[in-house]
């Protein structure tokens, strides 16, 4: 069963990037928004407890909510996706299960 897990937190606020990422499997998807794009940041995603370059699953960021909290292309982490809302809605169309970690 595919899952889509979303994030809108800080993964400095809470636990629930952590708890997501022990549950992702190979054909699930992450979407990080809000301030849950903060996980996205190169230097956050390869903290050793979090590690998202390790996860077989697809990784997303929703760009305007990088841009609204200054985040630059640069600083993500390289296999992070940008898409708009509009991908955001079609995402959740095509998995099995939406997983709201918030």
């Amino acid at each position: 069963m595919a899952i889509l897990h979303t994030i809108n937190q800080s993964p400095d606020t809470g636990n629930q990037l952590l708890a997501c990422v022990s549950r992702a499997l190979p054909d699930s998807a992450i979407i990080l928004y809000e301030d849950g794009v903060y996980a996205a940041l190169d230097k956050i995603a390869a903290r050793p407890n979090i590690e998202l370059q390790k996860l077989d699953c697809k990784l997303y960021a929703v760009r305007d909510d990088c841009e609204a909290r200054g985040l630059q292309q640069a600083a993500l982490s390289k296999m992070v996706k940008l898409i708009d809302y509009p991908e955001f809605v079609e995402l959740v169309t095509q998995y099995d299960v939406v997983q709201a970690w918030s």
